[in-house]
């Protein structure tokens, strides 16, 4: 089913950049956060309360595809996806996959192009194994973001996501 090949050592995290899931710091407000006006505005800010530290690991794997055809996101995702059953419940952004299962150091498979009807190489190779208080964690926390507000039928736009048949009248009084 799956062959191995051979790549760049796989590392561990370095430990440079620590951040506790447990605690959120705020900045009291400030003479150095006032607009032109010098007038204090409310603030609101949305965000999930990590209770404790999760004990998982996140294996990060590069994916190459032969031929280097496939220039398109999604046409990649559904290769990928033509493999749920060995990999399941990943996440895969065009060229890195996460996945909290171990899928070796090296794997490769073959997926078949359906409109081209070329049979695709693909590799992984397992680049590096995060901790749960990498920032790599709030990638991919943004990565499931993402996919879950298309999901719910919004667009993005620039850097935002509108859901335009929920429109919502501003009074600018």
């Amino acid at each position: 089913m799956g062959r191995r090949f051979r790549g760049a050592p796989i590392r561990e995290e370095a430990e440079r950049h620590i951040v506790d899931p447990t605690s959120v710091n705020f900045r009291e407000p400030g003479t150095e956060k006032q607009g032109i006006s010098e007038e204090l505005i409310v603030l609101i800010a949305n965000y999930v309360r990590i209770l404790s530290a999760p004990q998982w690991l996140l294996y990060q794997y590069h994916v190459k595809f032969s031929p280097d055809n496939t220039d398109s996101r999604k046409r990649r995702r559904e290769l990928i996806a033509q493999h749920e059953g060995v990999l399941q419940d990943v996440v895969f952004d065009g060229q890195i996959l996460y996945s909290f299962n171990d899928l070796s150091d090296d794997y490769e498979t073959t997926s078949h192009h359906e409109v081209t009807g070329q049979r695709i190489t693909i590799q992984l190779h397992k680049v590096v194994v995060q901790r749960p208080e990498s920032p790599i964690f709030f990638h991919l926390s943004n990565l499931i973001m993402r996919k879950l507000l298309e999901l719910a039928g919004m667009r993005i736009i620039g850097r935002s996501y509108y859901q335009f048949d929920e429109l919502i009248l501003i009074d600018l009084v």
